[in-house]
């Protein structure tokens, strides 16, 4: 039980939390609105907007952090430039002592391949080219990885922009409702006569009803 006990508090240490902070930039071009960053590492596609550029406005800066962060550093953790704290706090340490052990009986090898890359034209020839190859597809796959982001930031606007108008929408047509209500009236054939108020707010009409009696003459 405690050795249970000691291994959930480990891995809580261990794995951590990112801090956040939502603040006013620094540097250009966010110097004009309100940026993210995490563990102090700026990351635009938090907040900007259509423009590249931050908003103005702190709450929008807020609200856009909370629908985007999930999605954003799963983009960033595929193009390797964050990582996940329990993989960067546990998993990499671990390779790295298992390398560093595994570096004592490999040290042989090593020499002889780098021996061979110096004095062997060919070879190096070989090397060099595998090595371009992988680094130019990781470039193309980043790069595609970045036009997927901005497309999601793109779609994210667009639905931001609808809610925004909608919300307009709504209180505008609930603002005219109420000083200028609709008035229904009827009188039956008994005389009552009853008058109906409609007031629009754009989701829901109510109708306040009114009642009177008209005694004939």
């Amino acid at each position: 039980m405690k050795k249970g006990v000691v291994f959930i508090l480990c891995f809580i240490l261990l794995s951590g939390c990112a801090p956040y902070r939502i603040q006013q930039g620094a540097e250009k071009p966010y110097t004009q609105g309100f940026i993210a960053t995490r563990e102090g590492k700026v990351i635009p596609e938090y907040t900007i907007g259509k423009d590249g550029k931050p908003p103005a406005d702190k709450q929008l800066a807020q609200e856009r952090f909370i629908r985007r962060r999930r999605i954003v550093e799963d983009y960033y953790k595929k193009m390797g430039i964050i990582e996940n704290r329990l993989k960067e706090n546990v998993w990499d340490r671990f390779i790295f002592f298992w390398s560093m052990v595994g570096g004592v009986f490999n040290m042989p090898v090593r020499f002889a391949a780098e021996y061979r890359y110096l004095h062997n034209p060919e070879y190096k020839a070989r090397v060099d080219k595998i090595m371009a190859d992988k680094e130019a597809a990781l470039k193309e796959r980043i790069e595609a990885l970045r036009k997927e982001l901005g497309r999601y930031i793109e779609e994210d606007l667009r639905k931001e922009e609808e809610a925004s108008a909608l919300r307009q929408l709504q209180s505008e047509s609930s603002e005219s409702a109420k000083e200028n209500p609709e008035k229904i009236c009827y009188t039956d054939s008994h005389g009552l006569h009853t008058d109906y108020t409609q007031i629009n707010t754009g989701l829901l009409s109510v109708h306040i009803r009114m009642q009177s009696v008209h005694i004939r003459a």
